[in-house]
């Protein structure tokens, strides 16, 4: 039991909650604003997809988190863009970015040069 509990909250960011359990692939969390997120488990066209929304030299690495959010989470039911989270208040902007990095899978560290 407490190996389920602390795998829990490893899964917690600070702000954020857990509201559910990851079932069929979605994982349900809530931002420290109280909007509740799904988020499925992405593939690698959903990584194009968010490659082809954001300018990664210009904008920078975290442009591609947030842009992955927009592909693979709804926020209260509702898809909402790119252009939308990043007019998140920040507390929620560092917890969804926070749950999209701790998915089963690792981010390959991202290096832009100048």
């Amino acid at each position: 039991m407490a190996a389920k509990k602390d795998s829990a909250n490893a899964a917690l960011i600070e702000g954020g909650t857990q509201s559910g359990v990851v079932t069929a692939g979605v994982k349900e969390f809530t931002l420290p604003s109280g909007t509740q997120v799904s988020m499925r488990r992405g593939n690698g066209h959903d990584i194009i997809r968010a490659s082809r929304i954001v300018d990664m030299q210009k904008d920078g690495p975290m442009s591609l988190i947030l842009a992955m959010a927009s592909v693979k989470c709804t926020f209260n039911g509702h898809p909402l863009t790119y252009e939308d989270l990043l007019e998140l208040d920040d507390e929620d902007c560092w917890a969804l970015i926070g749950q999209t990095q701790s998915g089963k899978g690792q981010s390959p560290p991202i290096t832009l040069h100048s």
